[in-house]
């Protein structure tokens, strides 16, 4: 009966050596498993926080071009006004001298039409002379 009882207390301990094994290696898998999750994990995250930032930049860089664009418009806007005011001032300038010239033109001629009628009054008053 001595035999017996030391075969099963051997049989027992086996049992139990190998339940722990198992155990051991469920939880090393379990310990695997959570690190390969964390790794994957980060990884994502790695690559969400690089195409957020690249969308970023990219969004800025559209802003600054959308911003460029609308400076640019801005400018031409600003130059096409100069230049019909730079003509408006040309063309009154022009219309300007053109009256001046006609004024002058005209005095003279009003003042050639008053020598003419003094020289008329004066022949007209002095008939015989």
């Amino acid at each position: 009966m001595g035999l017996r009882n030391t075969d099963s207390a051997g049989k027992v301990d086996a049992l139990r050596e190998k339940r722990k094994a198992d155990a051991f290696a469920a939880v090393k898998q379990h310990t695997d498993l959570r690190a390969a999750e964390a790794a994957k994990t980060a990884r994502l995250r790695a690559l969400r926080l690089a195409k957020e930032a690249a969308d970023r930049e990219q969004a800025d860089q559209a802003a600054a071009g959308k911003a460029a664009v609308l400076a640019e418009a801005a400018a031409a806007k600003e130059a096409t006004r100069a230049a019909r005011a730079a003509a408006s001032a040309r063309v009154a300038e022009k219309k300007a001298a053109t009256l001046e010239r006609k004024t002058a033109a005209a005095g003279k001629k009003a003042a050639a039409a008053d020598k003419k009628a003094a020289a008329a009054a004066k022949a007209a008053a002095s008939p015989g002379e």
